[in-house]
């Protein structure tokens, strides 16, 4: 058996082990495309396949291609990474003069103390894009008004918003510099998990059970999806926009979806990332 035909044989055994139901795969070696093969269904409801030319939400490893054109501007002597950003970016600012402070590698490692987006903000993001030339400088002008939740470099505090503001300015740089492209993802699926439990040690179990309650209720599902908020009840169909509730897949809670509340692992990881990121 080839490494290639193990690498199928670990694929379709992960595949069934976390009851994926679709999967795309890609080795790239030299730069040159090695493998490629599509595993699986990209949907439940029109059982289409994954193919080598299907596309995926990527979520946040798009922060990835962000990086990667922040440090190839880096590469050229355009950036620099202890660089504060309002010397590239001065109409940048939040409501705290610590922001003047802010370096690139602070947002790349999220130890810039910029506030992250809730979910409702989240997915009004997602829900209506905007693709204009204007919109990297209104998305950061509309910063003006929100808090740090720590000073530059105090402390690891995830960011999405630092990574936007980082690849609008890429966007922007990227129209005088032909080594660097930007795609517009427009056909993909939206992935979104929640989770709402009770835990055993619970102060007030009855109450928690009420608000589930509430939630799960036409009333409180009415009232999410006011809030773009997908709904997971099949006689809202018809009064809020979005998928049928058919394709609504759920997905089984288990451990592998709670590792992060592992104080141990938790502990391991950010004491893992603050090395990798701290200056010497």
């Amino acid at each position: 058996m080839n490494l290639y035909a193990q690498l199928d044989a670990v694929l379709a055994e992960i595949m069934t082990r976390w009851d994926i139901p679709g999967l795309g795969v890609g080795l790239v070696e030299d730069g040159e495309i090695t493998y490629a093969r599509g595993f699986g269904l990209q949907s439940l409801v029109t059982r289409t396949p994954v193919t080598t030319d299907s596309i995926f939400c990527v979520a946040s490893i798009t922060k990835c291609f962000v990086a990667t054109a922040v440090m190839q501007l880096v590469e050229q002597g355009v950036l620099q990474l202890d660089a504060p950003l309002v010397q590239y970016l001065p109409e940048f600012r939040l409501d705290d003069e610590r922001c003047r402070q802010i370096t690139l590698r602070q947002m790349l490692s999220h130890t810039s103390g910029m506030p992250d987006t809730d979910e409702a903000e989240y997915e009004e993001l997602v829900a209506h894009p905007e693709y204009d030339e204007g919109a990297p400088g209104r998305y950061v002008r509309a910063l003006a008004s929100r808090k740090m939740v720590a000073a530059p470099g105090e402390r690891f505090a995830y960011s999405n918003i630092a990574y936007n503001v980082l690849g609008s300015y890429a966007l922007e740089w990227a129209k005088q510099a032909p080594d660097l492209g930007v795609v517009f993802p427009r056909d993909y699926t939206l992935t979104i998990s929640r989770i709402a439990l009770i835990p055993d040690a619970a102060a007030h179990p009855a109450s928690g059970k009420l608000f589930l309650d509430f939630l799960l209720s036409r009333e409180g599902q009415r009232l999410l999806a006011e809030r773009s908020l997908t709904p997971v009840r099949g006689d809202l169909a018809t009064v809020v926009p979005g998928p049928d509730p058919a394709s609504i897949r759920p997905v089984r809670v288990g451990p592998q979806l709670l590792a992060d509340l592992d104080p141990i692992r938790r502990q391991r990881l950010l004491a893992t990332w603050t090395e990798a990121v701290t200056v010497p």
